[in-house]
């Protein structure tokens, strides 16, 4: 079976790996809460002589598969659950909780799931999953016209291959991972020719007034990681699902945080992804860190997290240039620890800002605009939007402070929060405060988990 993953920048690359081995793994863990309640129910029900009851306990003690009841009872799992088992199955059963993994394996770790066929479109996080790239999608991110004029084409070409590849073999799985404008026009075409559609992570769902009119046309199912989004998908006549945030498991997964933080020691920096946003913000936090202190002076160290993809030694070169003498650090792909070991960041709007957030460290979000960005602006007359950070955008006030405007961002305004955030702690401690709300807004913590789970049950 081919399951097809489009992904567009850093965010979605890291969403559909982290999929991808929760699809290879099953999608479940072997005592999921729901699946031991169901058997649980089953057993009860099928067993006369269970009373108190233990997983772990002999399953002999329990029932007897040469009894009649014990045959009603396997064959109550094939009616239940479409199991077929077999004597050397059951042979093989030491305690209850073998029947519990037995239901778990066949419905979610069956021969059609490890026979998968992972292709598609993303980055490098992808391509260290296994999955077969057509090509590498980092560098197609942009937010305004002249930026996206630059990518544009490149993008078409690569479709029209893309639609190439999805004709050809039996139609499977198609995952499209945010970045509407590739995302949409082949989820489009791909239904049209026989598969099946999982949108996870739609454009705009961050919007609470409306979200994208195409979205429950071209999709079988829709993972949202905002709950208003699928409210408003669903009345729209969608197939959504809302299972928390997916960047709330990536952090809860990532290994090395259960070491004790750190913290207090760097600034952490995320400059961005995006060619031109490193171009445009690097210059503006050089020149902050080389102002004069507001109050007191800067003793800590930059700790710059940068997305795999990056050269690392052509972004040293890059900022050494920038900010001669200093001795800052940087990390490829390692973006959470350096979050929370950081005393405060400084983070480029997008979905850096909300990571940061979730790893409760105090930021100034900042965006610096080239001047044909702004020329831009005012020729179309595009109105600035309320907010530009992901934490503001969904707790629709502003918690984080922004620096961003038709203007250029002076360096001065800038230094004075990066003063204020390693200094005041009252603004350190109302920041916190605020992501602690905005962690329990963003609800559960297995929303990859559960759209392996439905991403299994689409193919099996």
């Amino acid at each position: 079976m081919r399951i097809f993953l489009s992904a567009g920048e850093a965010s979605g690359d890291a969403y559909g790996a982290a999929l991808v081995r929760e699809i290879k793994g099953g999608g479940v863990h072997p005592n999921r809460p729901d699946l031991q309640d169901a058997v649980l129910a089953l057993m009860r029900k099928e067993l006369a002589q269970l009373s108190e009851f233990n997983w772990e306990a002999d399953f002999s003690d329990t029932w007897d598969v040469d009894d009649l009841e014990g045959v009603e009872f396997l064959y109550s799992l094939r009616d239940e659950f479409g199991i077929a088992v077999a004597e050397q199955d059951v042979i093989s059963w030491k305690t209850n909780l073998n029947v519990l993994d037995l239901v778990c394996n066949r419905l979610f770790k069956s021969e059609s799931v490890s026979d998968l066929c992972f292709e598609g479109i993303g980055g490098p996080r992808l391509r260290t999953e296994g999955v077969k790239l057509y090509a590498d999608s980092s560098h197609w991110g942009a937010i305004s016209i002249a930026q996206a004029a630059k990518v544009f084409f490149r993008i078409l070409w690569t479709m029209h291959g893309l639609k190439h590849n999805l004709r050809r073999g039996i139609p499977g799985l198609l995952i499209v991972i945010d970045f509407g404008f590739a995302n949409i026009r082949l989820a489009k075409y791909a239904r049209k020719h026989g598969w099946k559609v999982l949108y996870f992570v739609p454009p705009g769902s961050w919007r609470r007034d409306r979200q994208g009119t195409d979205i429950p046309i071209i999709s079988d199912e829709i993972v949202t990681p905002f709950e208003w989004s699928a409210e408003i998908l669903n009345r729209m006549g969608g197939k959504a699902h809302w299972f928390g945030h997916p960047i709330k498991q990536l952090i809860r997964e990532e290994a090395s945080l259960r070491e004790e933080r750190v913290g207090g020691g760097t600034i952490a920096v995320l400059p961005g992804s995006r060619k031109h946003e490193l171009e445009m913000n690097l210059p503006l936090i050089a020149k902050a860190v080389g102002e004069k202190a507001v109050q007191g002076g800067l003793t800590e160290t930059l700790e710059f997290a940068l997305a795999p993809g990056i050269n690392l030694e052509k972004f040293k070169e890059e900022w050494n240039r920038l900010a001669p003498g200093r001795q800052d650090l940087y990390t490829v792909g390692d973006t959470y620890v350096v979050l929370r070991r950081a005393r405060m960041g400084i983070i480029c709007s997008g979905t850096a800002t909300l990571e940061a957030a979730l790893c409760g460290c105090p930021m100034v979000v900042v965006y610096q605009l080239s001047k044909a960005m702004i020329r831009e602006a005012k020729l179309i007359r595009m109105k600035r939007p309320k907010f530009i950070s992901l934490p503001n955008i969904i707790m629709d006030r502003e918690i984080v402070p922004e620096l961003a405007d038709e203007r250029q961002v002076e360096p001065a305004d800038l230094r004075a929060w990066i003063d204020r955030l390693l200094i005041e702690e009252d603004v350190r401690c109302r920041q916190l405060e605020d992501f602690r709300e905005l962690d329990r807004l963003l609800g559960a913590d297995h929303a990859i988990t559960k759209t392996a789970e439905l991403a299994i049950k689409m193919i099996s």
